[in-house]
C-alpha cells in the first residue's frame, strides 16, 4: 500500500479487487484515504478519499456492487456514513423482469460452455460468452429447458418456478471421451474401465431408419453417483413402468451411451438390442449380491424425466475380476441408469435467513442424501424464507442452500422421520440455514460497453457484456459475456456473424423436406408412429424431423405406443372393485382433483354431524395412502375444483354456514398450501366450473344464478362474461372438442329442466341448443371419444331416472340410448381409457346403487360390479393407471373409505 494504516476496512468489489479505506496512521493520525489492490497485477492505485476521516468503522458491499462506510471514530463516535461507487458501476444495476430464470450452462471443471443450445417453450436459446442465459417474465410453475452442446452429454434444467421468483440454475455437462470405432457389419465389444458395451452385428441404422455399415464410433460417458450426481442430466425422478408414478430414484451407477457414424447420430435398428455391464462402485456393490434384479431408467431428454424400461442383473464382471457389475439389454442408446425407486418419504421443513436473521427469497435449498445416492430437486424459499424438501423415509441427508457441488451454508445432517411424511403434511424436521454472503438478486445486471461493430449489437448472437449477480446472489462479476461476430457455422442453430440470417447456405442434405421413416417396416400410421421430414439438427446433422417411433407400451394409457395395433393392458390380476387406504376423515359433497404428478386432492364437504370442512387430503395411488395437507381459509361444500395449466387447483364457491360464497382460493401442490385470489361478483353455490382451451376457468350458474364468470390465473381476477340464456343450478357442464361449452338441465324457480345451451368463449356469449327429452338434475355429462356427450341418470320432479340421452355436437340434437339397469341420481362418471364410461354408485328410488358401464360403440349399459360401500355424492377420478378412485360419500352418515375400481 501506498501507505502504512491499521484499523481500517477491507472490502472484497464485484470486479475482484479489494478497496481498503480510512485507518488510522501514526504520524499523519485518521486518514480520509482509501487505495484498490489489483490482484491482476499484483499492485495498488489510489481511490477516492472518505469525506470524513473515519476507523474502527464498518464497510459493506451492497447488492449493487457499491460500498457503505459507517461509523467508527473521528475525533470521536462518528454517526455519518457514506457510500463508494466502484469505477463502471455509476449505473444501478436492472432487476429481472417478471419471474426469471438465471441459466448458467458449465462443464465438469465449471468452465462455461457458450456454445451451448438451449431448447425451451418451442425456442432454441443461445448463451452469451460466459455461458449465462436470462429468462424473463416466465410463468409461474415447471419450467423445462434441454442443453445440448459439441463434444458433451445432454442435459436438462428442471426448475419450479414461484410466482416473481428470480432464481438461478446451473446445468453441468459432461466432457465426451474420445470415440471407440467397432464396424457395423461384425458389431463389437466397447470397453472402459466402468463400462461395457456390447453391440451384434448390422444392428446400426441412421436417421432415416437405413442400415449404416463400415466404421461406427462410440461415445461412453460414465457418471459415478459417489462423486458426480451433480452432473445427472437431470432430477433423480423416474415414471415406474408398472402404473406410470413419479417416483425418486436412488442411483447406483450411470452412463451416456451414444452412436455415431460419419459425424451424425445413429441408433440400434428396430427389433436389436446391445448388452450394458456397468461396474458398480466398491462403496454401493456391498449393498447387492450376485442375482439381484435392479430396474433399467433411461433418460428422456424432451421431458427431464427418467423412464423405467426393464430390469438389469447383478452379476460378476467379465471385466474387472472381483467386482459386481449391473448387467442389462437396452434397445436404445442414452442415458442409462441403474436405480432403485423409493416411495417412502421424509420430508424438512427449511428456514433461510441472512446473518442479520431475516428471512431470504430466492435460495435454492437442496438436499443431497448421505446413507442413499440420492438428491431432491432443489426447493426455492418463498418470501417467507421456507421451502420444503423430501428425502428417504429413515434415511440421512445432508441439506443446504446453494448448488449441488457448491453449497453457500453450511451442511445440516438431518435424519428422515420413520413416520412417512410428505411436505404439506407434517411432522416435518425444522432446519434453519444462515446465508450470510447474499449480496444481490440472480440475474440482475449492469450493462457494459459493446466493442463489436456498429449495427450488430443485438443481431444474432451478438451482444454486449454485463455486471452480473451470479446464479447463486453471492457475487457481481467484472464485465463479462460479450459475444462478437463470428464465422457463420453450420455447426450451430444461430446467426454468428450476426447479419439477420441464420445458417445462410448451410444445407445438411440434398433431401431436405422430403418425407422419411425410420420405424419398422409396417408400424408407420399404426398408434403412436407417425413419419417425418428430412432436416437437420441444431448442429447440422441429418435427421428425421417429427416422426415418432415404436416405444414401449404404458400400461396407464389408451395409447398405442408400440405400434402393434394394439393397445395393451400390462398389469394382469383381477378387474373390478377393491378397497384402499381410508382417508382420515368422512365426509361427501367435497370436490377431487388429479394433480399433474398422478396423486388426487381432496377438497372440502361435508363432515360428521353436519360440519363443513375446510381439511384436505391426498391420495397416492402408489402406496395406496392418504395424507393431509394444507387447509383451506374458509369451510366449503359443493364448491367446484379446477386443475390449472400450471398445475395448481382453484377452488370456487360453495357454502359454509353463514351462507353461499364469493370467495376462491388456489393449491399450490409444491408447497401444499392454499392462498386467497379473487373473489368473484356473485355467490355461487351448485354451480359447475370448466377449464377452457385458454388456461382460463369459465364458472356459470348456481343456485339462483344466470350470470357466468371467468377466472384468469395469470392475473388471479374474475370477469363477468354473457349471462346464460336460462338460470341454472345442480346442472352439467362439458368442454365440447370444439371449445365450447354445453350446460344441460338443471333447475331454476319453476322447476326441473330439459333446455340445454352452449357457450362460445371465442366471443363471451350464450345460445339455445336442443333440449333434451327428459328433465334432469344431478346428472351426469361425459364427453364420449367421438365428440358426442352422454348424459345419464339424475333426478326429475319425483324419482331418480334411469334414462340417458347423447348430444351431438355437429347437429345440436339430443338422441335416447339405453336405459340404465338402475335409476341413479348423486352418481358419478368416469370416461375410461377404452372409451367407455363407468357410472358408479348414486341413490336411486330403494337406495344406493352399484356400477354400470356405457359402451358408446353398441350404445348399451352392463354390470360393473358392486362397489364395496354403497355411497352417493362420492367422487370418482381416472388415475394416470387407468384405475378409478372412488372416494368418501354418504350412506345413512358421512363416509371415510375409498376404493378402486380397475378395467
Amino acid at each position: 500500500m501506498a501507505l502504512p494504516r491499521r484499523y481500517h476496512s477491507a472490502t472484497l468489489l464485484p470486479s475482484g479487487q479489494v478497496l481498503v479505506a480510512g485507518g488510522f496512521h501514526e504520524s499523519t493520525g485518521i486518514l480520509t484515504s482509501s487505495e484498490v489492490y489489483e490482484p491482476a497485477l499484483g499492485s495498488w492505485r489510489a481511490a477516492g478519499p472518505l469525506a470524513t476521516g473515519r476507523y474502527f468503522h464498518t464497510a459493506t458491499r451492497l447488492p449493487d456492487g457499491r460500498v457503505l462506510a459507517a461509523g467508527g471514530v473521528s475525533h470521536g463516535d462518528q454517526a455519518s456514513a457514506e457510500v463508494y461507487t466502484p469505477e463502471g458501476s455509476d449505473e444501478p444495476p436492472t432487476e429481472p423482469a417478471g419471474t426469471s430464470l438465471l441459466l448458467q450452462v458449465v462443464d465438469a471443471s465449471g468452465t462455461p460452455i457458450p456454445g451451448a443450445a438451449v431448447s425451451s417453450q418451442g425456442a432454441v436459446f443461445s448463451l452469451d460468452s460466459s455461458g449465462h442465459r436470462l429468462f424473463e417474465n416466465l410463468p409461474p410453475g415447471r419450467f423445462f429447458a434441454r442443453v445440448d452442446a459439441l463434444g458433451f452429454t445432454s442435459g436438462t434444467a428442471v426448475v419450479e418456478l414461484q410466482a416473481g421468483a428470480h432464481v438461478g440454475a446451473q446445468v453441468k455437462l459432461l466432457p465426451l471421451a474420445a470415440p471407440i470405432p467397432f464396424q457395423a457389419e461384425h458389431g463389437g465389444i466397447i470397453q472402459t474401465e466402468q463400462v461395457r458395451v456390447s453391440i451384434p452385428p448390422d444392428a446400426v441404422v441412421d436417421a432415416m431408419g437405413q442400415p449404416v455399415t463400415g466404421t461406427v464410433q462410440v461415445t461412453i460417458a460414465p457418471l459415478d453417483p459417489t462423486s458426480q450426481l451433480d452432473a445427472m442430466p437431470g432430477p433423480l425422478e423416474g415414471t415406474a413402468a408398472a402404473d406410470g408414478e413419479s417416483v425418486p430414484l436412488e442411483s447406483f451407477f450411470m452412463a451416456e451411451v451414444s452412436l455415431s457414424s460419419n459425424g451424425a447420430q445413429v441408433q440400434l435398428a428396430p427389433g436389436k438390442s446391445a448388452t450394458l455391464e456397468f461396474v458398480l462402485p466398491a462403496a454401493l456393490a456391498t449393498q447387492f449380491q450376485a442375482g439381484d434384479s435392479v430396474p433399467a431408467w433411461w433418460f428422456d431428454l424432451d421431458a427431464g424425466h427418467w423412464r423405467e424400461e426393464g430390469n438389469g442383473i447383478i452379476q460378476p464382471s467379465s471385466s474387472q475380476p472381483g467386482k459386481l457389475a449391473w448387467v442389462v439389454e437396452v434397445k436404445h442408446f442414452t442415458w442409462w441408469n441403474c436405480d432403485a425407486p423409493w416411495t417412502n418419504k421424509s420430508c424438512v421443513n427449511v428456514l433461510v435467513v441472512d446473518g442479520y436473521g431475516a428471512p431470504v427469497k430466492g435460495a435454492a435449498v437442496n438436499a443431497k442424501g448421505v446413507s442413499y445416492m440420492g438428491v431432491s430437486r432443489p426447493a426455492y424459499t418463498g418470501v417467507n424464507g421456507r421451502a420444503c424438501v423430501e428425502i428417504k423415509r429413515g434415511s440421512t441427508a445432508n441439506v443446504f442452500a446453494g448448488l449441488p457441488g457448491h453449497a453457500v451454508t453450511d451442511l445440516v445432517t438431518v435424519t428422515g422421520t420413520t413416520a412417512a411424511a410428505i411436505c404439506g403434511s407434517g411432522p416435518c424436521t425444522e432446519v434453519q440455514l444462515v446465508l450470510e454472503d447474499l449480496i444481490c438478486t440472480p440475474g440482475a445486471y449492469a450493462q457494459c460497453p459493446y466493442s463489436g461493430p456498429a449495427g450488430t449489437q443485438g443481431e444474432g448472437r451478438c451482444q454486449a457484456g454485463r455486471r452480473r449477480c451470479n446464479v447463486i446472489g453471492t457475487e457481481w462479476s467484472s464485465c463479462q459475456g460479450e459475444v462478437l461476430p463470428a464465422a457463420e457455422s453450420c455447426q450451430t442453430p444461430f446467426d454468428d456473424d450476426c447479419d439477420g440470417e441464420v445458417n445462410e447456405d448451410c444445407i445438411c442434405s440434398d433431401k431436405q423436406g422430403e418425407p422419411c421413416y425410420g420405424g419398422p417396416s409396417g408400424t408407420r400410421g399404426v398408434g403412436v408412429c407417425q413419419g417425418g421430414t428430412i432436416g437437420c439438427d441444431l448442429f447440422g446433422n441429418v435427421i428425421c424431423k417429427g416422426q415418432q417411433l415404436p416405444a414401449p407400451e404404458a400400461c396407464w394409457t389408451a395409447t398405442d405406443e408400440d405400434c402393434n395395433g394394439v393397445s395393451e393392458a400390462c398389469e394382469t390380476g383381477p378387474t373390478g372393485w377393491a378397497s384402499t387406504g381410508s382417508m382420515a376423515g368422512p365426509r361427501y359433497l367435497h370436490a377431487a382433483t388429479p394433480l399433474p404428478n398422478g396423486k388426487v386432492l381432496v377438497s372440502g364437504g361435508v363432515g360428521p354431524g353436519g360440519s363443513y370442512l375446510a381439511t384436505e387430503e391426498v391420495y397416492d395411488p402408489a402406496a395406496g395412502t392418504w395424507s393431509a395437507t394444507g387447509s383451506m381459509a374458509s369451510p366449503r361444500y359443493q364448491h367446484t375444483a379446477t386443475l390449472l395449466p400450471n398445475g395448481k387447483v382453484l377452488v370456487s364457491g360453495g357454502s359454509d354456514r353463514n351462507g353461499y360464497l364469493t370467495t376462491a382460493e388456489v393449491y399450490d401442490p409444491a408447497t401444499g398450501t392454499w392462498s386467497a385470489t379473487g373473489s368473484m361478483a356473485s355467490p355461487r353455490y351448485q354451480h359447475t366450473a370448466v377449464l377452457l382451451p385458454n388456461g382460463k376457468v369459465l364458472v356459470s350458474g348456481g343456485l339462483n344464478v344466470t350470470t357466468a364468470e371467468v377466472y384468469d390465473p395469470a392475473t388471479g381476477t374474475w370477469r363477468a362474461t354473457g349471462s346464460m340464456t336460462s338460470r341454472r343450478d345442480r346442472h352439467a357442464a362439458t368442454l365440447l372438442p370444439n371449445g365450447k361449452v354445453l350446460i344441460s338441465g338443471g333447475a331454476d324457480r319453476n322447476g326441473y329442466l330439459t333446455t340445454a345451451e352452449v357457450y362460445d368463449p371465442a366471443t363471451g356469449t350464450w345460445r339455445a341448443t336442443g333440449s333434451m327429452a327428459s328433465p334432469r338434475l344431478e346428472h351426469t355429462a361425459t364427453l364420449l371419444p367421438n365428440g358426442k356427450v352422454l348424459v345419464s341418470a339424475g333426478f326429475n320432479s319425483s324419482s331418480s331416472l334411469a334414462t340417458a340421452e347423447v348430444y351431438d355436437p355437429a347437429t345440436g340434437t339430443w338422441s335416447t340410448t339405453r336405459a340404465l339397469a338402475s335409476p341413479r341420481t348423486r352418481h358419478t362418471a368416469t370416461l375410461l381409457p377404452n372409451g367407455k364410461v363407468l357410472v358408479s354408485g348414486g341413490a336411486g328410488n330403494s337406495g344406493a346403487v352399484a356400477a354400470e358401464m356405457y359402451d358408446p360403440a353398441t350404445g348399451t349399459w352392463s354390470a360393473a360390479g358392486a362397489l364395496a360401500s354403497p355411497r352417493s355424492w362420492h367422487t370418482a377420478t381416472l388415475l394416470p393407471n387407468g384405475k378409478v378412485l372412488v372416494s368418501a360419500g354418504y350412506n345413512s352418515g358421512a363416509l371415510a373409505t375409498a376404493e378402486v375400481y380397475k378395467p
